[in-house]
């Protein structure tokens, strides 16, 4: 780890996928507190995933093409 540069912290991430991250993270927790409530597993399922992809993504195009699939899985399942 290089700590003479903070920045490398964050590796290749730019600030729209880190506002991407925040946000979709912050969906994925709302799924999961609702999909236990509910107890719709698929719910519960596309919440983790979202909360979990923005730690291995770094393209903000695909952050964002991943998230809008990840949000939409539980309507179709």
């Amino acid at each position: 780890m290089n700590m003479k540069n903070p920045a490398s912290l964050l590796g290749n991430m730019s600030a729209a996928g880190l506002l991407l991250g925040l946000i979709f993270s912050t969906i994925g927790v709302g799924y999961i507190r609702f999909g236990r409530k509910q107890d719709r597993f698929s719910l519960f399922m596309a919440g983790l995933g979202l909360t979990i992809y923005p730690w291995f993504i770094t393209n903000a195009w695909l952050l964002a093409l991943i998230g809008v699939a990840l949000m939409a899985v539980p309507l179709v399942v």
